[in-house]
C-alpha cells in the first residue's frame, strides 16, 4: 500500500508535490512567462481546479498530463496537488501527454513534430492510424514531420521564436550545409530593421539553390538515372512537393530542385549514358583550354542545324544534346586521336569505361571503411582522370584493372 496521507477527492486523490516528478517525454519543451505567471495567480487565489494525471514510479509518481498546472503550483507555494493515477505503459503515457497538449494550451510545432516522429517510429503507428488517434488530418502529421529535418542550431532558432514557422518549413527541406546559410540570412535584420519575410526567404533560397527541373536535360520522372534518389518528381527537395505539403502555391508554381548536389550527379549520369551510347561529348565552356579525351573544345566545333549529334558536358547547358559540325582547323590534339567523329567517341567510350575501372577498384578497396558515399568516389574518380595529363591518361588505360559493368 501507498502511505503520504493520501486524501480520497471522488475520483481523485491528493498527493504531495515532492512525489511528483516531471516526465521526460512531454512534447511541451517551452512555456510562455506571461502565461505561466497568469497561471500561478489563478493557482494561488482557486488552487489546482484540473487534477493532474500521474503513473506510478517505483515509490513515486511520473507526470503524464499537467505539467504547466505542476509549475505554476510549486511557484504559488502549494505542497499538494489532486492527480488521477493511471495505470499506463510508455506508449499510452506519450499518446496522453501528446493528444493533452493539443487539446489545451498550443505546443511548438517543433516539439509536436518530434512526438509524432516518435509515434511513428517506436510505436509503429502509420500516418493514418496517428492522424484518426490525435485527431488530424494526415496530411497535417506529414507536414509537421518535415520539421524534423530542421538541423539542431535551426531548430533552437525556430523554438526561441528568431524564425516563423513559414521561415522553419523551407529551411527544412534544404541539407544541412545549406540550412546554416539560409538561417544567418533569415536571421539577419535588412534594411529598416526588418528581418527576410517567407516570400523574401524563398526568393533568396531559388536563387541560391534551385535548379529549375522544367528544363532539365534528363528525364525528371527516371527512378533508375540516380536510384539512390528516385524520381525527381517524387523528391521532397522539389520545390513543387514542398508547396504541396505545405499548401503554398507560390511554391508549387515552378518545380526546382534545391538539391543541387543530387541534379549534378544525375546530370553527370545523364552525360555518362549518352557518351556511351556514342554521342560526341562536347566542352560548351570556353574558359576550357584543354579537352578531357575524346572531347571536343568549344573552339573546335559550332553549333548547326544539322550535322552530328553531340552533347555538352560543361558550361550553362550541360547536358543538352545538339547539331555541330567542326571547324575547318585542326581540332585539338586532346580531342581525339584523329579528326573523325568516330575516333572521338571511342575515346570517349575508353575515358568512361577508365573512370568506371578506377571508381570500381577505389571503391572495393575502401567500401568496408565506410568513410564516402559512393557518389564521392565517381566524383574523385574522374577528378583523378581528367588530371592526370595526356601521358598519365594513356598509362591508367594500359593497367590490366577489373572490368566494370556497364
Amino acid at each position: 500500500a501507498r502511505d503520504g496521507g493520501q486524501q480520497m477527492l471522488a475520483n481523485f486523490v491528493m498527493l504531495p508535490l515532492a512525489r511528483i516528478h516531471l516526465s521526460s517525454t512531454n512534447p511541451r519543451k517551452t512555456f510562455d512567462p506571461a502565461e505561466m505567471a497568469e497561471l500561478e495567480a489563478s493557482i494561488r487565489d482557486q488552487g489546482v481546479v484540473i487534477p493532474l494525471i500521474v503513473r506510478p514510479l517505483g515509490d513515486d509518481y511520473e507526470l503524464v498530463a499537467g505539467e504547466r498546472r505542476t509549475k505554476a503550483a510549486t511557484a504559488a507555494g502549494l505542497t499538494e496537488v489532486p492527480v488521477r493515477i493511471m495505470q499506463l505503459d510508455d506508449r499510452q503515457a506519450l499518446e496522453m501527454q501528446l493528444i493533452e497538449n493539443l487539446h489545451r494550451a498550443d505546443v511548438h510545432p517543433a516539439q509536436e513534430a518530434a512526438a509524432y516522429k516518435t509515434l511513428l517510429e517506436q510505436y509503429n503507428y502509420g500516418f493514418e492510424d496517428l492522424a484518426a488517434r490525435v485527431g488530424k488530418t494526415e496530411a497535417y502529421i506529414r507536414q509537421r514531420m518535415a520539421l524534423v529535418k530542421l538541423t539542431p542550431t535551426c531548430l533552437n532558432a525556430f523554438e526561441a521564436g528568431e524564425i516563423g514557422i513559414g521561415h522553419a518549413k523551407l529551411i527544412a527541406a534544404l541539407s544541412p550545409e545549406q540550412q546554416a546559410d539560409v538561417l544567418k540570412y533569415a536571421t539577419k535584420s535588412q534594411f529598416g530593421g526588418q528581418k527576410p519575410s517567407v516570400r523574401d526567404l524563398r526568393e533568396t533560397i531559388a536563387r541560391s539553390f534551385g535548379m529549375e527541373l522544367k528544363t532539365a536535360p534528363f528525364k525528371t520522372s527516371s527512378e533508375t538515372l540516380y536510384p539512390a534518389a528516385g524520381a525527381c518528381t517524387k523528391c521532397p527537395k522539389n520545390s513543387t512537393n514542398i508547396g504541396k505539403l505545405f499548401a503554398d502555391e507560390d511554391l508549387k508554381k515552378d518545380a526546382q530542385c534545391l538539391d543541387p548536389d543530387c541534379y549534378k550527379i544525375k546530370l553527370q549520369a545523364h552525360i555518362t549514358i549518352k557518351i556511351d551510347s556514342g554521342v560526341q561529348p562536347l566542352h560548351g565552356d570556353w574558359n576550357v583550354k584543354k579537352a578531357q579525351p575524346g572531347a571536343l573544345l568549344e573552339k573546335d566545333w559550332h553549333e548547326t542545324q544539322t550535322g552530328e549529334k553531340g552533347i555538352l558536358i560543361d558550361g550553362h547547358k550541360a547536358g543538352r544534346i545538339v547539331n555541330y559540325t567542326l571547324h575547318k582547323h585542326k581540332p585539338s590534339a586532346e580531342a581525339g586521336t584523329g579528326s573523325s567523329d568516330a575516333a572521338n567517341r571511342k575515346a570517349a567510350k575508353v575515358a568512361t569505361e577508365v573512370h568506371r575501372t578506377i571508381l570500381n577498384d577505389i571503391f572495393e578497396r575502401q567500401s568496408q571503411m565506410n568513410i564516402l558515399h559512393k557518389e564521392c568516389f565517381v566524383f574523385i574518380a574522374m577528378a583523378l582522370f581528367r588530371n592526370a595529363g595526356q601521358a598519365g591518361r594513356q598509362w591508367l588505360t594500359k593497367l590490366d584493372l577489373p572490368k566494370v559493368k556497364a
